[in-house]
């Protein structure tokens, strides 16, 4: 079971109704490891007695996953008086990773923090709202029955970058992060609590490169420490590169603290002599993990048991070595860098000129910013000087991708956008790198789930906290990339604590060829998934267009081609034989 598992009934007092939910219940106190939590009038919740939490109140409700004062960054693991202020003063005063179960005025209200740490799910049985972090059980005791949304699932291959609140899953909704939801007469409604808009506009902390590099550090280190506090045992995920390597400075403090790494595939950049760097530099064991191709099994979804789709089918080759490695140390956590890139503005564009234009006009500024892009391209000044005209000529795009590639264009072309997803809108006074920032950390929401290794221990991402994407989202665009260095801000911040290789490197490591070898040596398996398949039944797949990609060892498609692959085995996952319904419908 996973290591946030919980199982939340809103009013159970509804519950008498419903003989099969009344069964389900005594089953779940049956189960191994699932234990009443927290019970009242208002909540019943279960979850395994392990699990991190925080008891509001006996009436209150309780806190699953970890909680820190916003204050200090102390962990806090007893009751305070403010923990049941509407959440949005909560959110102000705690941060962490948790869902907030709690029933203020005997209201029954859940919260998902912004980092979206700990799964939220919601739906309706028999006139009772359960939320909870294993839909799966609720399918295993036959309290629900599969069913694809495939206009779901078609929005999730076109607009893959959004993440909706319905799941492609019928009947399951999704309590994205920052938001609540509260059960009333009425129903459950939601509302957006916390959106990456409303930290956007710079401090006067920010607004300078020293002062940012300032904020940026203190964010990271105080979020580092307060979660590297929490566990005895983490190991580190290295990668080699700069995001993981700034987690290890700020979280790598335990005496049991470890690390891995993923070892060189021929044809892909050698990571290991920079995680080796990290690993000496802070004192920590490191061991190599070498890919295992033959693990892959393309039918086989890391996602089955979720409502959606993720696209991890590749990494089955590094999976169960990292799991073995960890339960081989007694690992209590898994620490990544995971969501560096996003929150650290890892742009490649010219939007950060645009952005710096509209906030000074055009000047020095601005010159010294078409500069920095111009290091970080490889190209001149003029050449960005001329772009950046054409580009104002043209009509403005907005930050979310569109992705018909192998899909039937009948299909999709009428598909509509996925609204449901709070912080999509861009307001209209927001500059187009700004805009970007904020998709690419609303992005991140997509690879949140769907780890195996969470059923040996938690993954742990310090630079998703609430305090660092704030602390982020106010730096400017244009300083992310001052002095023509990617992440500049970041990289500055840590410039003292990191080693010299690490600190220098611009570049970033991939597995591209080993992906084509997959797709290479699976083309049969492929082409047996795909082709026939649920996807193709349901009219979505442009099978012509799929050939002539895997007649190249699936390049540039290779991360498409993955796409279509895991959603078609997560649907087979679910034992979907036919479909009720067709895409566009």
């Amino acid at each position: 079971m996973s290591a946030f598992a919980y199982m939340a009934f809103l009013a159970p007092q509804d519950m008498g109704r419903s003989g099969r939910l009344t069964a389900f219940i005594a089953a779940l106190q049956g189960h191994p490891g699932m234990d009443v939590v927290h019970k009242s009038t208002a909540l019943l919740v279960l979850a395994p007695p392990e699990t991190p939490r925080v008891e509001v109140s006996a009436d209150g409700g309780v806190i699953i996953g970890y909680v820190f004062d916003r204050a200090t960054s102390s962990r806090a693991v007893t009751s305070h008086s403010d923990m049941l202020a509407p959440a949005a003063q909560f959110s102000r005063s705690y941060w962490g990773g948790y869902v907030a179960l709690r029933s203020p005025h005997l209201t029954p209200e859940v919260f998902r923090d912004p980092s979206g740490a700990v799964p939220c799910y919601h739906v309706e049985i028999d006139g009772v709202h359960v939320v909870t972090s294993v839909p799966n059980l609720l399918f295993d005791f036959k309290l629900l029955e599969p069913e694809v949304d495939w206009s779901v699932m078609a929005q999730a291959l076109v607009y893959h970058d959004i993440k909706p609140a319905r799941t492609a899953l019928q009947n399951i909704a999704e309590v994205l992060p920052g938001m609540s939801g509260k059960l009333h007469p009425t129903g459950f409604e939601t509302a957006c609590i916390w959106s990456p808009w409303q930290f956007i506009e710079p401090t006067a902390e920010t607004i300078t490169f020293a002062g940012a590099v300032r904020k940026v550090r203190r964010a990271v280190t105080d979020c580092g420490t307060a979660w590297s506090g929490c566990f005895e045992r983490p190991l580190f995920e290295i990668s080699g590169g700069l995001d993981s390597a700034i987690v290890a400075a700020v979280a790598a403090k335990a005496p049991g603290s470890a690390a891995i790494t993923y070892g060189p595939v021929v044809g892909d950049p050698n990571e290991v002599p920079y995680a080796k760097a990290v690993a000496d530099h802070f004192g920590l064991e490191l061991a190599i993990i070498d890919a295992r191709p033959d693990l892959v099994d393309l039918k086989r979804s890391s996602a089955a048991g979720l409502p959606r789709p993720y696209a991890r089918s590749f990494s089955q080759a590094f999976d169960q070595a990292a799991q073995h490695r960890a339960l081989a140390i007694g690992a209590d956590a898994f620490f990544s860098g995971g969501g560096g890139d996003s929150v650290f503005c890892h742009l490649q564009s010219l939007s950060p000129i645009f952005d710096r234009m509209a906030s000074e006009g055009f000047g020095l500024g601005v010159l010294a910013s078409m500069n920095d892009v111009a290091w970080l391209g490889n190209t001149s000044t003029w050449d960005i000087a001329r772009r950046v005209i054409r580009r104002r000529l043209k009509a403005r795009k907005p930050p979310w991708r569109v992705d018909h590639r192998l899909l039937n264009q009948d299909a999709v072309k009428t598909l509509p956008f996925p609204r449901e997803t709070p912080w999509a809108r861009v307001p209209d006074t927001v500059p187009p790198g700004k805009a970007a920032h904020v998709y690419s950390v609303m992005m991140i929401q997509n690879f949140l789930e769907g780890f195996p290794q969470t059923k040996v221990a938690p993954i742990i991402s310090p630079l998703l906290s609430q305090p660092v994407m704030e602390a982020c989202l106010a730096v400017p665009t244009w300083l992310w990339c001052t002095g023509g260095v990617n992440r500049a801000v970041a990289r500055s911040a840590f410039a003292s604590s990191l080693p010299p290789s690490v600190l220098a490197r611009r570049g970033k490591g991939a597995f591209d060829s080993f992906a084509a070898k997959l797709i290479v040596t699976n083309r049969p398996a492929i082409r047996d998934l795909l082709f026939g398949g649920l996807l193709s039944k349901q009219g979505l797949l442009d099978e012509p267009a799929i050939e002539n990609a895997l007649s190249d060892d699936g390049a540039p498609h290779r991360v498409r081609i993955a796409q279509l692959v895991d959603a078609e085995a997560w649907a087979r996952s679910w034992n979907v034989t036919t479909a009720s319904e067709g895409a566009a419908s």
